[in-house]
């Protein structure tokens, strides 16, 4: 997050921005963040806590494979000044698997529905695949483990998978379809 000195808008773009809050590589991505969306205020990301039908997650995805939530809730100017050094960690961290369980499933875009209540996003790979994900799919225990043991199987956060054999190139945009609603 930054703090711009005066208008976003104005002529004298040469503004230089202050740094408010830093997240840790090692709690975050190790890539670069390829997209960025603010979770629609209708969908309850906080199990524990309501939101009130305000958006205050965002969710970043990168080529490393790694989707990350982010709750805004805690970065205030005033949280932030009394809480100095300390770095801001992602509310929810979820690595995605391709279908052959490889951990290589890059995310280029994403999108949200309007007024969706689900725990849902489309995205677009970084090999051209259009994909939904549910982050709120957690890890089972694995078949005949005790399951007081702590060995757990990867979430299958992927819930549809498209791919198409002739684009090996990152999608660019996901977007609705304005003639048909239905359509991704």
């Amino acid at each position: 997050l930054s703090d711009w000195s005066s208008d976003v808008c104005s002529s004298d773009l040469g503004k230089v921005m202050k740094q408010m809050c830093m997240s840790l590589i090692e709690k975050s991505h190790k890539g670069y963040v390829s997209d960025l969306a603010f979770v629609p205020g209708t969908v309850k990301v906080d199990r524990k806590n309501d939101n009130f039908g305000k958006s205050e997650h965002f969710v970043t995805v990168s080529e490393d494979g790694w989707l990350c939530i982010w709750d805004t809730r805690n970065v205030s100017k005033e949280v932030l000044a009394t809480n100095k050094g300390k770095p801001w960690i992602p509310f929810l961290n979820l690595q995605l698997f391709r279908l052959d369980g490889s951990p290589d499933l890059g995310i280029s875009k994403i999108l949200f529905e309007e007024k969706q209540t689900t725990t849902t996003l489309w995205a677009g790979s970084f090999e051209g695949e259009l994909l939904m994900i549910d982050w709120a799919v957690r890890p089972t225990v694995k078949e005949g483990a005790d399951p007081g043991d702590n060995e757990k199987q990867r979430a299958e956060n992927v819930q549809i998978y498209y791919d198409q054999e002739r684009n090996w190139r990152p999608v660019l945009s996901v977007e609705r379809s304005q003639i048909g609603r239905a359509h991704v």
